[in-house]
Formats: structure tokens, C-alpha cells, sequence
């Protein structure tokens, strides 16, 4: 954990930020002072290699629970300290890479078309491998934040209140993180609210799941006897992420600062996905054995 430690709560009151020790704008303490947890329950069926194939299938259900996820603070979904430099457990909750479902499939399949006939058509159109690997799991964890200090320590990196029993996401697909998981702006004010200037705020951390991440990946190879002894070339074509699914990175998740005229929160990207990983890909290769 990597925290800005000269700071403390309710420093700012008097409209002033004064530091623990006012020789220094900035200390960054960094340690190992976190705690965390780990539960899984794991599942796999194996077809070894027979009759031309062989394929693998692996679930996972876990919950990963701790104060900090990223050692030096700054990673994906994650901020650098905690919101209270006193009180660490506050940030108690999913950890930053915490995926509750996970499934994982594999196979190799040797297609038999031509693959004991001679000639020609066999030697080009027979004895090619097909293997494949598909994934899917749920989002990551992120946290709203918003551009305030609530807790007047100096950090703008505070949490909000729900304005209600709850605020749940309009929805969990791609479409609905590139709109907006939190649907429309003027939405936003009866979900969350800012703290009272002085006061910790009542939502946690990693209380949200962002976008879910499906691919498939596939690949297709041969080797070509080559006249000299023990010698062959092989090609392989790879293709990666093969339906060209949209898999989309954490949402913009900081709300921005408070506006009290308007009633509205000032980052208007706020819930939506503004990056994804990479589309299909493919490439092809060749090899020389000898």
C-alpha cells in the first residue's frame, strides 16, 4: 500500500490545507499494512488425447476480498492510499482483479479428412490440427469516486453517498457500459450525493462490476514433408478474439465535482467504457524444420 500519510480529516475546515508536518507538501508511506482474502471453488473435465481430439474444461467461483489490491496503489480500478489515512478498513471490500465467475475451454482436434489417403490432394488438403481456447468471466470490481474532499484531508478522490437504498447499474452488457452503466446524467443526483463537508463517506469500495470479457481464440496448422529426411514445414494461422467481440475496459468511474445550482454532477462520462481491448486479430506463420 502506497498512502499519502501527511494528512489527516477535518484538516481543511478552516479552508486551509496544514499538513501533519507543514515542512513537507507531500509524504508517501509505503508498506505491506494490508490484509486479504481468498476463497475458491474449482471444477475441471479432462478428454485426454483419443480418437483425434482432446479438450478441457475449467470453472472457477471465488470471491477475492482485501483493503488494497495494487502494492504501489495506481492500478486498474484502484487509487493510490486509502480515503481514510486513519482508518485503512474502511476500504475493506472486492479486490481490484476479484472475478466471481471464470470458465476456460480448450481442445485440439487432428481433422481425419485425407489424412491416410497419398497423393496430392491429401498432402495439401489432409493432416491439419484445429485448436481452439475460449474464456469468459465476469467484470472487474471498480469504485465511485468523485473530484471532492468530503473528509477535508486534501485528497479529491472521495467517495459519495447513495442518495438511496441503492444505485444499481441500468445493465451489465457492452452496449450498456459504451451508453452509460448508470444510465443518463440527469439521473445521477437521486444516486449519489456528496458527503457532508466533515464526514466519511457511506459507500464502499469496488462496490460496482464493470463489463464482462468473452474471446475466443483459435488456430489452424499443418506440416508439409519436405523430400530431405526429417524435415518439414509447418504453417499455422492463428486468429485471436475470433468473433470480433467488443470487450470493453473498466468505466470512466469518478462523477466529478458536485455543481449545487444544477444538481449535477459534472463528469459526463461517468459509468461509460471509453476503451476496449483489442479486436480480432490474425496472423500467419511459417516454420522450418530440419
Amino acid at each position: 500500500l502506497r498512502n499519502e500519510i501527511n494528512r489527516f480529516s477535518g484538516d481543511g475546515a478552516d479552508g486551509v490545507i496544514n499538513r501533519v508536518n507543514q515542512s513537507f507538501a507531500s509524504i508517501v508511506w509505503g508498506s505491506n499494512g494490508v490484509s486479504s482474502i481468498y476463497h475458491a471453488f474449482t471444477a475441471s473435465a479432462t478428454k485426454r488425447f483419443s480418437h483425434s481430439y482432446m479438450a478441457k474444461v475449467a470453472y472457477t467461483f471465488s470471491r477475492s476480498i482485501d483493503t488494497d489490491s495494487e502494492p504501489f496503489g495506481g492500478g486498474a480500478g484502484e487509487l493510490q492510499g486509502s480515503q481514510e489515512v486513519a482508518n485503512i478498513r474502511l476500504d475493506r471490500g472486492l479486490s481490484a482483479f476479484d472475478a466471481t465467475h471464470r470458465l476456460a475451454l480448450n481442445f485440439i482436434w487432428e481433422m481425419p479428412f485425407l489424412r491416410a489417403d497419398r497423393g496430392l490432394a491429401s498432402s495439401i488438403l489432409g493432416g491439419w490440427q484445429l485448436g481452439g481456447i475460449v474464456s469468459a468471466q465476469s467484470g472487474f470490481p471498480f469504485t465511485v469516486i468523485t473530484g471532492v474532499d468530503t473528509n477535508l484531508d486534501g485528497v479529491l478522490t472521495d467517495r459519495p453517498n447513495l442518495a438511496g437504498t441503492g444505485a444499481p447499474l441500468v445493465g451489465s452488457s457492452p452496449r450498456h457500459f459504451s451508453d452509460g452503466a448508470f444510465g443518463n446524467a440527469a439521473d445521477w443526483t437521486s444516486l449519489f450525493r456528496p458527503a457532508p463537508a466533515g464526514t466519511v463517506s457511506q459507500l464502499g469500495r469496488n462496490t460496482y462490476r464493470g463489463p464482462s470479457f468473452i474471446t475466443a481464440d483459435a488456430s489452424l496448422t499443418k506440416a508439409f514433408s519436405m523430400p530431405w529426411e526429417r524435415s518439414a514445414i509447418e504453417f499455422r494461422a492463428e486468429f485471436f478474439n475470433l468473433t470480433n467481440r467488443v470487450n470493453l475496459r473498466g468505466p470512466s468511474n469518478s462523477l466529478g465535482t458536485f455543481n449545487a445550482t444544477t444538481q449535477r454532477w459534472s463528469n459526463v462520462n461517468f459509468g461509460r467504457s471509453m476503451l476496449a481491448f483489442e479486436g480480432r486479430q490474425i496472423q500467419f506463420a511459417l516454420k522450418f524444420r530440419f
